[in-house]
């Protein structure tokens, strides 16, 4: 669940185009993944707001988004197999026979992280790929990274 305020002009509304400024509380799905709960108006420093709540309903669920700690990250990293951490990143190497295996299996990882609407750092050539997995707006490892090396470590 991702929690924000967004800021509103002085008549109350964001824009003609999402105008929000009359709704108590409202429920937008953004897209397939998505979904916004805006709530009641409230005051901060002057200025009028509505708490927006995201939370993710589609892909990688039941996860928080929140940035791990380093020993939450060696308890989670020892339930996979060849991870490893990095610069704020899990890591992974894999060896294939050839260019075609590779490229092969980073098909599979683009369609695992379009379902998940999380993307890895992918690189690969003749009989290699390395995955990286970050959450980049949380400046490092979170259990959606976790969640969606899980997935790539069933498809290899």
């Amino acid at each position: 669940m991702y929690v924000s305020n967004v800021f509103f002009g002085e008549d109350g509304t964001l824009s003609p185009a999402h105008d929000t400024a009359n709704v108590a509380a409202a429920k937008i799905n953004v897209n397939r993944y998505l979904r916004i709960t805006i709530k009641p108006l409230s005051v901060v420093y002057g200025k009028l707001s509505k708490t927006i709540i995201i939370t993710q309903s589609k892909g990688v669920k039941n996860v928080k988004r929140e940035k791990l700690g380093a020993d939450e990250i060696t308890e989670k990293l020892a339930e996979l197999n060849g991870w490893r951490t990095e610069n704020d990143m899990l890591r992974r190497k894999y060896k294939f026979a050839n260019f075609a295996e590779s490229l092969a299996f980073v098909n599979k990882v683009g369609a695992l992280a379009e379902e998940a609407d999380h993307h890895p750092d992918i690189t690969f050539g003749w009989g290699h790929a390395e995955i990286a997995l970050t959450t980049h707006d949380r400046g490092g490892v979170t259990d959606v990274d976790f969640a969606l090396a899980r997935k790539i470590g069933a498809i290899s």
